[in-house]
């Protein structure tokens, strides 16, 4: 935060952010979600509107680049993301649990830098956890309209980042996995109904202007140019830029279609390779995933101001080139040095009692809590594929601190019961 309220600039960092700002600037100024500058006013579909909405108020108040007011709001919403984290963990496990978690979660680095960019993982993550807490406690206390409270915020998460539309099954199955059917049905019914209620009515919008009940054409472009792309390069032993050219020209060979839908051919040829090789398009999809646990070095130095002619050593690790890692490592400061060391560490940490906690619920047949805390930051590490980076870890990071507290726990549970039966031997 002190980066960006001595140079507000360090926000925005990339394409997204300055289309964030662009949407939500047309928002403010003249109430319509828009890309484009008037005359006319076309209706944007590319994006969906939870985060340019949430930025328009600020451009009301603090002119067209509100940054500092911004990041400050975000830095405020992560640390009510903590409480809600720590909240999770006391209600799913046990108070030592819930605090060790919100602790966690504050320390996390990935989460901490990206409430000082002009991107919607921060936002998304409240949304995701404010459901999650309201979900929980519905189903705890048996009050069906908190879990209709929770599928507005989880609609809310969607319309913030598109990827929460594919979560809908999972998070149906968690009502339906920690209490008999017979009284679940009316909370998964309440969080669907809520969910699109939200949902639908922009699904709804995107109908009537594009004659498409679909929520936004970024998923058939990220399919194309990312996920079918990444797969034909590894199939095909081939670079990503061949792959794509290779689509570029199996696209312009496809006969015209009548949809009013952006996109709709590269979303048609981009399912139709996948389903022909499924298999390997699930592993590579898989193996580019991995790029999420990557610790976000770059995003660090980019708020210090510490990147240019910098190269990232985590980089240069994956690649093998270990006299680059000893080249980059030597043009940083000691304090660059630390805090890249604190990254690494705390996402190892954070991985490995991610999986012990895992395996602990597993054991325990805890499927609720497998389901919430495990399979959705899975998917959501898993989908993107090959344009996965550790900005989105963020949102994941909040179920994974319960995760690795619960697997914290439970280690040292484990080892006391050792101690205390070595000793009475």
């Amino acid at each position: 935060m002190i980066s960006i309220f001595s140079e507000p600039q360090r926000a925005i960092l990339a394409s997204d952010s300055r289309q964030y700002l662009g949407l939500a600037a047309i928002l403010a100024s003249h109430g319509v979600f828009s890309q484009t500058p008037p005359p006319p006013l076309q209706p944007e579909v590319l994006r969906t509107p939870g985060y340019p909405a949430f930025i328009a108020p600020f451009m009301l108040l603090w002119g067209p680049q509100p940054l500092k007011a911004l990041v400050a709001a975000q830095a405020i919403i992560g640390a009510l993301t903590a409480v809600g984290v720590a909240l999770l963990g006391r209600w799913l496990f046990d108070e030592r649990t819930g605090t060790l978690a919100g602790v966690t979660y504050a320390l996390a680095p990935m989460s901490a830098v990206m409430t000082g960019y002009v991107y919607a993982e921060t936002l998304f993550a409240a949304c995701l956890v404010g459901g999650a807490v309201l979900l929980v406690r519905g189903l705890e206390d048996e009050r069906w309209w908190l879990s209709a409270a929770g599928g507005v915020l989880f609609g809310m998460a969607t319309l913030t980042r598109p990827i929460g539309l594919l979560l809908l099954p999972l998070l149906i199955l968690i009502p339906l996995t920690r209490m008999p059917l017979r009284s679940a049905w009316r909370y998964a019914l309440a969080l669907i109904a809520s969910f699109m209620l939200v949902v639908g009515a922009w699904m709804g919008r995107n109908a009537f202007y594009f004659g498409h009940f679909g929520l936004t054409t970024i998923s058939n472009l990220n399919l194309y140019y990312y996920n079918a792309a990444s797969l034909e390069a590894h199939r095909l032993g081939i670079s990503l830029e061949e792959a794509r050219a290779m689509l570029a020209e199996r696209l312009s060979e496809q006969p015209p279609d009548d949809s009013r839908w952006p996109g709709s051919r590269e979303g048609a040829l981009a399912r139709s390779i996948i389903l022909e090789h499924p298999v390997a398009f699930a592993w590579y999809n898989g193996l580019d995933a991995l790029n999420g646990l990557r610790p976000g070095f770059s995003f660090m130095l980019g708020l210090l101001d510490e990147s240019g002619g910098t190269r990232d050593p985590i980089s240069a690790f994956i690649a093998g080139d270990i006299p680059a890692i000893l080249t980059a490592m030597r043009g940083q400061r000691v304090v660059i040095l630390l805090l890249e060391g604190y990254m690494l560490l705390f996402t190892g940490l954070l991985v490995g009692l991610s999986v012990a906690g895992s395996l602990m619920l597993l054991l325990r047949r805890r499927w609720s809590e497998v389901v919430l805390l495990a399979l959705i930051p899975a998917l959501l590490l898993y989908l993107p594929g090959i344009a996965s980076n550790a900005r989105f870890r963020a949102p994941v990071e909040t179920f994974l601190a319960i995760l690795a507290a619960a697997g914290a726990t439970g280690l040292l549970a484990m080892l006391s019961r050792s101690r205390r039966a070595g000793e009475a031997d």
